[in-house]
């Protein structure tokens, strides 16, 4: 059984410009990253949530600019389908809208409670999708820069990359090889694995050479 690829992967997000300015602000007191190293003696608890500080975080600024961006259609687009649908500019409003950051919770690492946790510990606000329970959407911040993502818990993906794995859940559960013929850079071949548990022989390829290495 193939799965190809229905739709594009998630662009790069922005990056903030700051200054490089002398600061001249009083220093506060200092506030504990995900990636500050641990004292020499002190305990690793699981249960401790970690804030982020907001220096450390790119989202709020580039998720910004980000929603206030327009994409523009081409001409012969909105030319054709202007004679094919009833509203079309309700369609082309909603192509021109830009798609809010998104992410998978990676169930062979962790649980869409789990996350919620977490990040209501620091603060982010994210909404689970009402059709996959650990599909979930970040509409004001970047949730790159998190410790889940950088362990693998969570996979930033769009939402309508999640689709395709969905739609063959019901063969996946029967399945003894699954072939994803389209798989760079690997968002839906690492969903399939994940809804198949891991117990399922699951080869992924691509044609494009320069796509495939992200396979690795």
């Amino acid at each position: 059984m193939g799965l190809g690829s229905a739709t594009g992967e998630p662009k790069g997000r922005s990056e903030d410009n700051t200054s490089c300015g002398p600061d001249n602000r009083a220093p506060g007191p200092p506030v504990s990253s995900p990636m500050s190293p641990r004292p020499p003696g002190s305990p690793l608890t699981q249960s401790r949530v970690t804030a982020i500080p907001a220096s450390a975080r790119k989202g709020k600024k580039a998720m910004a600019l980000r929603q206030h961006q327009t994409t523009e259609l081409p001409d012969t687009f909105c030319e054709t389908y202007s004679g094919l649908i009833d509203d079309s500019e309700a369609l082309f409003e909603s192509l021109r809208r830009p798609l809010p950051a998104s992410f998978r919770v990676n169930t062979l690492k962790s649980s869409a409670t789990e996350i919620q946790e977490r990040f209501a510990g620091y603060g982010i606000k994210i909404i689970q999708t009402p059709w996959y329970d650990e599909a979930f959407i970040c509409p004001d911040e970047d949730p790159s820069p998190t410790l889940e993502h950088f362990l693998g818990k969570i996979y930033l993906q769009e939402l309508t990359s999640m689709l395709p794995p969905l739609a063959v859940r019901e063969e996946l559960k029967t399945a003894a090889v699954v072939v994803d013929a389209c798989a760079a850079p690997g968002s839906k071949a690492t969903q399939l694995a994940a809804l198949m548990n891991n117990r399922v022989t699951l080869i992924a390829n691509d044609e494009d050479y320069q796509r495939i290495r992200a396979l690795k």
